[in-house]
Formats: C-alpha cells, sequence, structure tokens
C-alpha cells in the first residue's frame, strides 16, 4: 500500500487535535489509499491497493455465511470452512496444503461469518505465483469427501455443546432465533442437527455459491496492478461463472413475529450462580438513514465504556453486575439491537427494570449535549484505529463493495458523527424502540416465578437441544 505508514501517521497526528476542530481536519486527513478495481476475464469482481511491504495477501470472499443459513441448513457454513482445512482441494490435498503453505512461511485462513465465507493466503512477494495457485485451486477446486465432511461436522457439533456452558451465549443465541424465527440472523444450530448434514448439501452450496459472480477478490501487495491482474486471469480461469447471491430479506415476517413477542420475558433455565439478561430489537440495515445516529446512540446507551448509561445505572451506582454491554450491528439487509447484563438472580426484574427505563428515556428524551459532545469525541479520536493495517483497510474497501456503499463512505463518516444532533438520536431511537423489546434469561428455576409476577414469561428451554 503506497506510502501507507506516512498517511496513517498523518492521520493519526490529525486524530490528536482539540475535539471542536477535529471534524474538519479529520475529513482531509482520513483518506484511505484508494483502491483500483477491476473485474477479470472470468467475471471476478477485484480490489487492489498497493502495499510497501514485500507481501501478498489476497483474500477471496463469497456472499455466503450463517444469515443465507435456515433452520434445516444451520452451521453449514461453519462445517464446510473446517473440511476445507482438512481436505485441501485436488492440487493441494489434506496435509500436502498446509506443508506446502508452511514451507514459504505464509498463512492460510478459511471460515465462515455472518455474511461471508473467506479464504485468505499471505505470503511474502516472491512466492505469488504459489499464493495463487493455492488460492484458486482451494476455491475452484475444493475436496469434498465423507471423512472430511464427518470430521468437521464432529468439531462444529462439539464446539456447540461446549457453547452451553456459556449463559451468555446461549441468551443471545435464543434472542437472535426469537426475533429472527430461527432463520439467518437467529440461525442457530443444535449439536445433533449439524450432525445430520449431508455432504451433498455442502456440495449444492459449493455450486451455487463458489463462483466468479459471487466472489469479491481483495489484493493487497507490493506487486504492480498489472501482474496480479494477469495472475487473476491466469490462475481463475474455468471457475464457475454465477452471478451474486443475497440471502433472503425477512423483515415484514420478523416485523409481525415481533410485535407478537414484544415485552415478553424468554426463560430458559440452567442451574447456574448468576443469571443474564439479554435485551433484543430487530434493527435496521447499513443503509438506513439513521444508521451514524443509532451507533452513537449505541454507544451512550451501552456499548462505549465505562461512563455509558447502562453501565453506570446498573453497575456503578447499584453494583448489580459485573458485566453490562450493548451492541448496535446494521448489515446488508438486516440489523440487530441487543442488550446483556449478568447479575445475581434476587436483581434479575430490577435489571429488566433498568434496561425498560433506558430504553424508553433514549427515545423520549433528548441525550445531553455534553454526553453527546463526549461520545462523538470518543468516536473521533479512535476511528483511526480501524485502519491501522493495510489488511484491515482492505476488508474496509471489501465491505463497501458487498454492501454497496459509496466510495466516499469512510471519508465522510466522521463529517457525518460530528453532524448528529440530539433531535437525530431521539428520532431514530424512536423508531428503533417504538415496538418495545423482547428479552431472554438464563438462570436457575426459582426465577421463572419471580419473573412471572407482571410479566409473561415463555419457557424456551425444550426449543433448545442440548
Amino acid at each position: 500500500m503506497k506510502v501507507i505508514l506516512k498517511t496513517l501517521l498523518a492521520v493519526f497526528t490529525g486524530l490528536i487535535l482539540q475535539a471542536n476542530m477535529f471534524a474538519v481536519e479529520a475529513a482531509e486527513e482520513l483518506r484511505l489509499p484508494e483502491p483500483d478495481r477491476f473485474t477479470s476475464d472470468g467475471g471476478i469482481r477485484a480490489i487492489y491497493i498497493e502495499d510497501e511491504l514485500p507481501v501478498v495477501l489476497l483474500s477471496a470472499s463469497f456472499g455466503y455465511g450463517s444469515l443465507y443459513e435456515e433452520g434445516s441448513s444451520a452451521g453449514m457454513g461453519e462445517c464446510i470452512a473446517g473440511m476445507m482445512e482438512l481436505s485441501g482441494s485436488v492440487k493441494y490435498p489434506g496435509k500436502k496444503l498446509h506443508e506446502e503453505i508452511e514451507s514459504i512461511g505464509g498463512e492460510l485462513s478459511v471460515s465462515s461469518s455472518w455474511e461471508s465465507f473467506t479464504v485468505t493466503v499471505k505470503v511474502l512477494a516472491r512466492f505469488a505465483d504459489k499464493a495463487y495457485d493455492i488460492l484458486s485451486d482451494l476455491v475452484k477446486n475444493p475436496v469434498f469427501i465423507d471423512d472430511a465432511w464427518e470430521h468437521s461436522k464432529k468439531m462444529t457439533a462439539e464446539r456447540i455443546r461446549r457453547s452451553y456452558d456459556d449463559p451468555a451465549e446461549i441468551a443471545f443465541k435464543q434472542a437472535r432465533s426469537i426475533i429472527f424465527l430461527g432463520r439467518g440472523y437467529g440461525s442457530s444450530p443444535a449439536p445433533e442437527d449439524v450432525l445430520t448434514l449431508k455432504l451433498s448439501d455442502a456440495e449444492s452450496v459449493r455450486d451455487s455459491f463458489f463462483t466468479a459472480g459471487n466472489m469479491i477478490l481483495g489484493i493487497s501487495s507490493s506487486i504492480s496492478l498489472e501482474k496480479n491482474r494477469e495472475y487473476v486471469d491466469s490462475f481463475f480461469k474455468g471457475m464457475r461463472p454465477g452471478q451474486r447471491q443475497l440471502y433472503t430479506d425477512e423483515r415484514a415476517a420478523v416485523k409481525k413475529a415481533f410485535l407478537e413477542n414484544s415485552g415478553k420475558v424468554f426463560f430458559f433455565e440452567k442451574e447456574v450462580p448468576q443469571a443474564t439478561v439479554v435485551a433484543g430489537v430487530p434493527a435496521f440495515n447499513v443503509t438506513y438513514e439513521g444508521d451514524i445516529p443509532l451507533k452513537i446512540m449505541n454507544r451512550i446507551l451501552g456499548g462505549g465504556s465505562f461512563n455509558s448509561r447502562l453501565m453506570t445505572e446498573i453497575r456503578v451506582k447499584r453494583g448489580l453486575a459485573y458485566s453490562v454491554q450493548s451492541l448496535y450491528r446494521s448489515r446488508l439487509l438486516t440489523g440487530v439491537f441487543m442488550a446483556y447484563a449478568q447479575t445475581g438472580p434476587e436483581s434479575v426484574n430490577e435489571v429488566v427494570d433498568i434496561m425498560n427505563d433506558n430504553f424508553n428515556k433514549v427515545q423520549k428524551e433528548p441525550v445531553e449535549d455534553s454526553e453527546l459532545n463526549w461520545t462523538k469525541s470518543n468516536i473521533l479520536n479512535s476511528y483511526v484505529f480501524n485502519f491501522d493495517t493495510p489488511a484491515s483497510v482492505l476488508a474496509a474497501w471489501m465491505d463497501m463493495e458487498y454492501n454497496g456503499l459509496d466510495e466516499d463512505y469512510y471519508r465522510v463518516y466522521l463529517e457525518k458523527v460530528e453532524q448528529v444532533m440530539p433531535a437525530d438520536i431521539l428520532m431514530h431511537s424512536s423508531r428503533l424502540f417504538d415496538k418495545g423489546v423482547i428479552y431472554v434469561v438464563v438462570g436457575p428455576a426459582s426465577l421463572r416465578e419471580a419473573l412471572s409476577k407482571g410479566r409473561v414469561v415463555v419457557d424456551v428451554k425444550e426449543q433448545t437441544k442440548e
């Protein structure tokens, strides 16, 4: 990446200026190195960034992941990723794949997340040919075989079983599952269901999603654009063409179901000494006009720091919980807001009441100027650290490509943060919380009766398979 260290140093210098001068200065300083975009002869969308370091980082990202899965296919992406790491490709099968990578000091990762299935290779620039050869063969000719498939399913099932030991993990999964009807964002595989996934279904995923048209190739390299373009056209020649794939937009069904469940407490019985409380509500997608005001709201409410409202009210003032947090996630077609606290069983009702009070307050009363200014300053002065490596800059451009965001999205982001007013947060918070929230509580059986006083409690223990 051209003079990236100098660029980042200049950005950082701009960020330590006084907060009231920051927005204009930061907008001028925070200019990510412009990528070169091209489409290969085979239809692959590629993003290239020049790097000063003598390395080649290749990241092949396909539109596929948990948000593409339904209840019956939950866990498929994770199982495929595990299988590919075990079985490799036609040219680099099994153990040979890792021997080849390790012999040149390289790195390989295969992962499946919410919206992407990604294969990444990183090597020294002098091994660029090898990197392209390995990556292209992995995505064009992955070996799907029974032994590796069964082993990967068992590893995935075991990871899920271990997650049942974590009450917070249970609560978050249950909340997403209830809000999103057990599909997409609510996809939550049970161990025994993962073990029934069929290799033939994994092959269908490969054939439908691992295509040139559904792939974004990120390239960070000290090698010229022209040479990398030659590599892409040459090594990925013959890849299945395909087209871009999107997951199902189920906002209407989610909204209808949420209206039926809003205000309810879903109780998951687990004999643990603490109780875990998660509040959740479906949110908006990444292009929603109030995306930035809601991200600021989340920082104020519980996603920012020790000074957030939920932390102050639940932990600092009352000492009811050690862990308190909120999150706001906006994605291509969907989003979610969740707040979380772990507390003693005797304090659950009080914690739920405090959460409700704060959700009501943020949609009915404008935030204080001092509170908003502090939060803006926090965002403005930390934003640069999202782009402190060539890999993170490349990932930012790939996210923009996937989400169809304007090319100046990151450049003007800080300006838009500075422009947010209390009225903006009030308006969009009202839209987010106007239908209420649902709660998931994980804790001992004794909580069921306590929660039932004044609340509708739904037992979900039988809905989660252990």
